[in-house]
C-alpha cells in the first residue's frame, strides 16, 4: 500500500468476492526472541503454496516472559497444519467476510508503525507526538472512514536482527470508534493492512460492531 491515504480508484474488486481466514496461533516465545523470526514461522504455515497465496497480516499479544505468544493471523488462504513446526500450533480458525455498509460504526484496535520521511536524510523516522500519530491514522483512512474517537493505548520498541544487522521499529496501538464512509475502501484497508512493518506484526486492524 502506498504511504498516503487509500484512493478510490485503486479498488479493483467488490467486497463480497473476498473471504478472509482468521487464525489464532500459539508460538513458543523461545522461537520469537528475534521478532523478525515470527514472520518466518508464520510463512511456513503456507508451505507448498505459491508466493502470491502466502500474503497475511498478524498481530502479537505479548505476555509474561517465557509464556507462548498469542498471535492473530489474517490471510486470504487457510494455513496448513503445524505438525512439522515444533513450538507453533493453531488453536482455532474461522472464515469471515465483513459485510460493511456506509455509516456502520465499528470499534477497532490497530498496532501500527507510524513514520514520516525526512527529505534531507532520505529516511523514515517514527512519529512520537500524539497529535501527529492521530493525524497519521486519520490520513490513512480519510476516504474510507471517519473517526469518532481515537486513543493511543500502547507504545513499544521492537528490537530485531535481520541479515546479521540490528534494527528497531516503534509500534503504536490505536483503539477507538469509527464510522464507515466507503465500504469498499474500508474493506480494502482491512484486507491489505495499514502502514509499514507488516512483517513485524503491524497493520492488522481488528474491528467489531459498536
Amino acid at each position: 500500500m502506498a504511504s498516503g491515504s487509500l484512493q478510490r480508484e485503486r479498488f479493483t474488486f467488490t467486497p463480497r468476492e473476498v473471504l478472509m481466514h482468521l487464525s489464532e496461533i500459539l508460538l513458543d516465545s523461545k522461537l520469537a526472541r528475534n521478532p523478525y523470526e515470527i514472520h518466518r514461522y508464520l510463512w511456513r504455515l503456507f508451505a507448498g503454496m505459491s508466493e502470491d497465496k502466502r500474503s497475511f497480516l498478524y498481530r502479537v499479544s505479548y505476555g509474561k516472559d517465557n509464556e507462548p505468544l498469542r498471535i492473530l493471523m489474517q490471510s486470504l488462504y487457510e494455513p496448513s497444519a503445524t505438525d512439522n513446526i515444533k513450538g507453533c500450533g493453531i488453536l482455532r480458525k474461522k472464515v469471515f467476510n465483513p459485510a460493511l455498509k456506509e455509516k456502520d460504526r465499528l470499534r477497532f484496535v490497530l498496532c501500527a508503525n507510524p513514520t514520516k520521511r525526512l527529505a534531507k536524510e532520505r529516511c523514515r523516522v517514527p512519529l512520537i507526538d500524539e497529535e501527529q500519530l492521530i493525524a497519521w491514522i486519520q490520513k490513512k483512512l480519510e476516504y474510507a472512514a471517519t473517526f469518532e474517537n481515537v486513543e493511543i493505548t500502547d507504545n513499544r520498541n521492537l528490537y530485531f536482527r535481520k541479515n546479521g544487522k540490528a534494527g528497531k521499529i516503534v509500534t503504536t496501538t490505536f483503539e477507538g470508534l469509527l464510522t464507515v464512509s466507503d465500504p469498499a475502501l474500508m474493506h480494502t484497508a482491512l484486507l491489505q493492512g495499514i502502514g509499514p512493518a507488516k512483517a513485524f506484526g503491524c497493520g492488522l486492524m481488528l474491528v467489531r460492531r459498536a
